[in-house]
């Protein structure tokens, strides 16, 4: 992923970085929900504050762990 979005106008974060999601627009402070993706990707630098990202990112990844089930 590094090396495809080397050179492009985009930030990549990890975890801890919030993604938030207002109630109506970007300049509602009403805060709906807020995610914290292992990486994101934002392409637009206008959703940037000190705080994360106010809308969705361009790119979201979770890092699953392989689920383990211990039978009797």
């Amino acid at each position: 992923m590094g090396n495809f979005l080397r050179g492009k106008k985009c930030q990549i974060y990890s975890a801890p970085f919030d993604a938030r999601f207002p109630e109506k627009s970007k300049k509602n402070y009403r805060i709906r929900d807020v995610l914290q993706p292992d990486i994101c990707v934002v392409g637009d630098t206008e959703k940037l504050d000190e705080r994360g990202c106010i809308g969705a990112p361009d790119l979201v990844v979770e890092i699953l762990s392989p689920l383990i089930v211990k039978l009797n």
